[in-house]
């Protein structure tokens, strides 16, 4: 099973749907006795899975995809404890399949956003840039008094560092209103 160049005589079909995986093996080899198991390997941790004989040769079964990424597979057929040939492969778990446009239905799910937001769907980039998108008027812009702001605390900021308590405690009782 050390072999780098080792040349398999099974085959692996996989199909993601959203959180799972469907896995369909097929092997040159259909005897009884032999079960085919799956490792698969992410960076969220190991798991093994046994996959079932669905027609003479072909093993079928269900790999969970917890988290996107990358899986590594390796598939083994065994004959009791002894390994008898393996496949290594992977697979890329991608986001869940409402989000892939170009999936099987993906133009039903787009004619359908489209028409419930108002929207249309096109081909061609003149199109898209001849659109013409209404003004945003603002009502208040708040950057002028921002800066005005921002400088009183700067002035302020440096009259505090420069001066010392002493200096500012004789500034303010000269200034204040004495009863008479």
């Amino acid at each position: 099973m050390d072999d780098a160049h080792h040349t398999s005589s099974l085959s692996a079909e996989i199909k993601q749907n959203g959180k799972t995986a469907d896995i369909t093996v097929r092997t040159l080899n259909p005897e009884s006795g032999h079960t085919l198991s799956v490792t698969a390997s992410s960076a969220a941790g190991t798991k093994d899975y046994t996959l079932s004989l669905s027609s003479p040769g072909v093993y079928s079964g269900v790999i969970q995809l917890d988290k996107t990424g990358l899986y590594e597979l390796m598939i083994r057929q065994n004959d009791g404890d002894q390994v008898i040939d393996h496949l290594e492969t992977a697979l890329a778990a991608s986001f869940s399949s409402e989000y892939n446009v170009f999936a099987e239905s993906g133009e039903y799910l787009l004619s359908g956003l489209c028409s419930h937001s108002g929207g249309q769907i096109t081909d061609s980039a003149q199109e898209l840039l001849s659109i013409e998108m209404p003004e945003i008027a603002l009502v208040f812009d708040p950057t002028f008094l921002l800066c005005i702001v921002a400088m009183i605390l700067l002035v302020a900021d440096i009259a505090i560092r420069k001066l010392r308590w002493k200096d500012i405690k004789y500034l303010f009782g000269r200034f204040s209103f004495k009863k008479r």
